[in-house]
């Protein structure tokens, strides 16, 4: 079962980077809807497996950096809600932008905010739920470049990109005070923090999200 929790990431994420080569649109269109789908039946399957999986990265003494997935019940629902969801927004990509000389880059770029998306809800790392967070944003600015044509597009794609780049700093820091507080960035074990830490870190982030939305 661990297999499928990881491919429930690696699948879009290689379809992602492996797009971004194609030259043929039927073979984006097929890689761009497979890859989600597939994506959406490892979210199911990895649901009756163990809730976490995990291996270490990078062990920097008093605090380690892990590759974590934490498949609970609720975190697999939303899996399985944005796998589909972004399924769908495949399959309709495929008829909308037929004309659209840059659909294989616009497939592409869906199947990494895809696995993002994806390893942000089932992260069970601060580090590895950061990284995450970071492709979304820069996904999301990509995608709102798409149209690159119409005269708004430029401009709300770089205020897309400032302002989450601006509201990550509160983010980053937060995620860094946990860790460092708790000696270990997983989630599941961040118990071990003063109240003070935990209020400062959690304040962090919450504004950060605000300012985002």
């Amino acid at each position: 079962m661990d297999l499928f929790a990881w491919a429930l990431v690696a699948l879009p994420a290689a379809a992602g980077l492996g797009g971004l080569l194609l030259r043929r649109r039927d073979h984006a269109a097929w890689l761009g809807v497979g890859a989600p789908a597939a994506a959406l039946v490892c979210a199911v399957v990895a649901g009756f497996g163990n809730p976490v999986t995990a291996f270490t990265l990078a062990d920097f003494g008093s605090v380690a950096v892990s590759a974590a997935l934490d498949l609970s019940p609720t975190a697999v629902a939303v899996a399985i809600a944005g796998a589909l969801v972004s399924t769908l927004v495949q399959l309709y990509s495929v008829a909308y932008l037929r004309d659209d000389p840059r659909y294989i880059p616009f497939a592409a770029q869906v199947n990494l905010f895809c696995a993002a998306m994806l390893l942000v809800v089932c992260a069970d790392d601060l580090v590895f739920l950061l990284i995450g967070w970071e492709v979304m944003g820069a996904c999301s600015y990509l995608l709102i470049a798409h149209y690159a044509k119409l005269p708004a597009a430029p401009g709300a794609a770089a205020k897309a990109f400032l302002v989450t780049r601006f509201g990550d700093v509160g983010f980053v820091l937060g995620v860094m005070a946990l860790g460092v507080s708790a000696g270990t960035f997983r989630i599941g074990e961040l118990g071990e923090v003063s109240s003070g830490v935990a209020t400062a870190s959690m304040l962090l982030i919450l504004l950060s999200l605000i300012h985002i939305s």
